[in-house]
């Protein structure tokens, strides 16, 4: 499966609290592929996208997701996108954001691993996120998914996709760091 992190609201966009500071630091933020930082991008940019492939497996029941960008352990894995200064040359991390799996809903979690077309919860229901509110397409429209005869649907067939939204900076301005839970982060199917 894979996941696409969709980052808005910068702490170095102009007129933010510590934008000025953060751009003569040269401070990026990428993600964490085992314990180097990638796909770095400048604190001032509009918006920061990562696409990662996930690997899933079954294990005892449960969906168990691996690979090079994922970290923790089983029952307790997230993935890390990661604040540096490049003032001095070289990436200096010094803050990080933690994206945990527990907080996907289990359900929304399994539809992106399936790669088949499901019915929100088997009973007709609309898919619930962690804060109770109804699930929605990657699209933004707010509408849950749906199939051609109109019922509710967690996902199509082909490969599965998560996305994830969230801001960029955090309640003190700067850098968004430590776990991220909803409702900063929305978690999707994508479509």
């Amino acid at each position: 499966m894979w996941i696409r992190i969709e980052g808005h609201d910068l702490p170095g966009r102009s007129g933010a609290p510590q934008a000025e500071t953060l751009r003569l630091a040269g401070v990026e933020v990428g993600v964490q592929r085992r314990a180097e930082v990638v796909d770095r991008v400048p604190v001032h940019a509009d918006r920061a996208v990562w696409q990662l492939e996930i690997d899933t497996r079954e294990v005892d029941g449960f969906l168990d997701v691996g690979g090079p960008w994922v970290h923790g352990r089983p029952g307790a894995r997230f993935l890390y996108l990661s604040w540096g200064s490049t003032s001095t040359g070289t990436f200096a991390m010094f803050r990080r954001a933690k994206l945990l799996f527990a907080d996907i809903p289990g359900e929304l979690l399994r539809a992106a691993g399936a790669g088949e077309v499901s019915r929100a919860d088997g009973a007709g229901e609309p898919l619930r996120g962690a804060g109770g509110g109804e699930v929605s397409g990657a699209d933004g429209a707010g509408e849950p998914l749906r199939a051609a005869g109109g019922g509710e649907l967690l996902r199509a067939a082909g490969p599965g996709g998560l996305v994830a939204r969230l801001g960029l900076t955090g309640p003190d301005g700067g850098p968004r760091c430590a776990r991220v839970r909803p409702p900063d982060i929305t978690w999707a199917l994508a479509e």
